[in-house]
């Protein structure tokens, strides 16, 4: 979506001296929780966010819209000066560091490619959400680009302080599976050899990276998730990928890759159809969550697939499931709703929202995870049994129903009951 002169809006308490400590903003959600929560805020009060104390302090021009949440980080010093920085990331593949208090020229820009146009007037280049590695100074970001061998999405390493790329890598892989699109001869690999057939390769023209970055420091393993790029499911067969690479300060190497959906059929009618076959509703199993990123805890990264089929446990389908997945990139836990079938049916994904983490006082189940989606149903998960899939969903710890807006009979009508973006 590339449009003239969008601009990115600083706001801020208008009474208040320059360079407000209000902390770090390295990921998005604001945490590897992803609770959405901002906890170290120590300006704005529910007091002063008024109309005479708050209001529009400056603006800057950038090349194109972004749906990439702004990165912020204080006191960087970039040309012998020290900043309080906000890094921008637009659909025009081109990141931005600007100082956050005065309205200067970008202390750096830098472009990583040419978007692909993937309709007429819409292009995408950085759709999500950069991480920044503090101690290292880098900024991790994944640009969607049209080169000589067509689309090809490449995670970069920028210089925090000057913009400068340290290291990209072509994001590629491939995993066994005897899905309808699986092909017979072998598939490139994500390191450099091959999987044998029947396998599925990652197609970058059929995906969008949509969800946040998410960066595990103390392996410094860079995780990234694909859902559709196509809303017409049925002809244009998608996966969910979780592909996770380690850094080494000079250059990236893939470590995990997982497939949401390899042996997955498109049999009858397609996911979002009347009647889907109960387990084999077709490819899916996207992870896409509303931008939000993977989730991580120490026993693991935590992702929410949409429609797709699912089988469980030893299919390789995981359509419609909150999944914890091990540093090998495999489902240890998991948690499906038992009307997954339905939710297919009607386009109601459960991984609208991803996962969100806390802890509670309960001492029964101290660590929770919330996941909820299109059908308006939030459930409960204790992260130390997530629950699997039974008739009565009572592995769940809670169930409960949001409240709709502006909408009448209840779940299934697109746009009443949705849950995007839910905070803690």
């Amino acid at each position: 979506m590339h449009h003239s002169c969008p601009a990115l809006l600083l706001l801020a308490i208008l009474a208040q001296p320059a360079h407000p400590q209000t902390g770090d903003v390295l990921t998005g959600q604001y945490n590897n929780s992803r609770t959405g929560a901002n906890l170290h805020e120590t300006t704005l009060t529910p007091s002063n966010v008024s109309a005479s104390t708050f209001g529009l302090l400056f603006t800057q021009k950038v090349d194109a819209g972004f749906y990439a949440q702004p990165l912020y980080v204080q006191g960087l010093a970039i040309d012998k000066q020290t900043h309080n920085v906000v890094f921008v990331a637009t659909m025009h593949d081109t990141v931005y560091a600007f100082d956050a208090d005065t309205p200067q020229a970008a202390l750096w820009q830098v472009s990583l490619g040419t978007p692909v146009t993937v309709a007429p007037g819409f292009e995408v280049g950085v759709l999500s959400t950069p991480v920044i590695d503090l101690s290292s100074k880098t900024l991790f970001v994944v640009a969607y680009a049209s080169e000589a061998s067509g689309p090809v999405y490449r995670l970069h390493a920028i210089n925090l302080l000057t913009g400068a790329e340290i290291a990209n890598v072509v994001v590629q892989g491939a995993v066994a599976g005897t899905g309808d699109d699986s092909q017979s001869t072998p598939c490139a690999s994500g390191t450099g050899g091959s999987v044998q057939p029947p396998c599925i390769p990652f197609v970058a023209s059929q995906v969008l990276q949509r969800p946040a970055l998410l960066e595990d420091t103390t392996s410094r393993i860079v995780y990234l998730a694909f859902g559709t790029l196509n809303p017409v499911e049925a002809p244009n067969p998608y996966h969910g990928w979780l592909m996770g690479y380690s850094y080494s300060g000079s250059a990236f190497t893939q470590t995990v890759i997982f497939n949401g959906s390899q042996n997955s059929m498109q049999t009858g009618q397609p996911c979002t159809g009347d009647a889907p076959a109960t387990n084999q509703c077709g490819h899916g199993a996207g992870i896409w969550m509303s931008s939000r990123g993977p989730a991580l805890d120490d026993t693991g990264v935590y992702v929410v697939t949409g429609n797709g089929g699912y089988g469980g446990p030893g299919t390789g389908n995981w359509g419609e499931s909150a999944l914890r997945l091990n540093a090998a990139g495999v489902v240890e836990d998991s948690f499906t709703p038992n009307n997954y079938a339905y939710l297919n049916d009607y386009d109601l994904d459960l991984g609208d929202a991803g996962a969100l983490l806390f802890t509670s006082t309960n001492t029964a189940a101290p660590n929770l995870l919330v996941a909820a989606g299109k059908g308006g149903m939030v459930y409960v998960l204790n992260r130390a049994s997530l629950g699997g899939f039974n008739g009565t969903n009572s592995g769940a710890v809670q169930i409960f129903t949001e409240t709709p807006q502006g909408c009448g009979a209840g779940p299934g009508q697109r746009q009443c009951y949705e849950i995007h973006s839910p905070a803690f």
